[in-house]
């Protein structure tokens, strides 16, 4: 895979992908000043060769997630790598981590463009994570298991 700078890169506009022919299941993340919570969005595309049309990928309101690793006698967990998958998202179920984050020193965490509605499975016991609705969710206390 390679990339090259896509239009108006010198604003911020990002890169283009050149990808192999093949089917691909491509998701997009963005945070932004009106939309800090993010958004997300995905699509399956085939890729023929020479194809050089632009792919179109509807951007749809996030979810922002953040809380506090605890033990089981609520001590919060410090410096912890926490990682989650999803069996919906992207298109095609990958099972590599999708979301992570450390907690910090106060066990605290932030994940951000969550698509919404999409369950989150842990890798660590107990931190499996609800599907939620669109906007800012703060509080969630998980509770690490052994």
């Amino acid at each position: 895979m390679n990339t090259r700078p896509g239009l108006g890169e010198e604003h911020g506009a990002g890169r283009m992908l050149t990808l192999p022919h093949g089917s691909y299941d491509l998701w997009v993340q963005l945070t932004t000043d009106e939309a800090p919570a993010g958004l997300a969005g995905s699509t399956s595309v085939d890729f023929d060769p020479g194809r050089l049309d632009p792919i179109a990928i509807e951007l749809l309101p996030a979810a922002a997630i953040s809380g506090v690793l605890r033990d089981r006698a609520g001590a919060p967990l410090p410096h912890r790598v926490l990682s989650w998958t999803s069996d919906p998202w992207p298109l095609g179920g990958q099972q590599a981590a999708l979301y992570g984050a450390t907690t910090d020193a106060q066990g605290a965490f932030t994940l951000l463009a969550v698509p919404a509605r999409t369950p989150l499975r842990g890798a660590q016991p107990g931190t499996d994570l609800s599907p939620f609705e669109p906007g800012p969710h703060e509080g969630i206390e998980l509770v690490s298991r052994p």
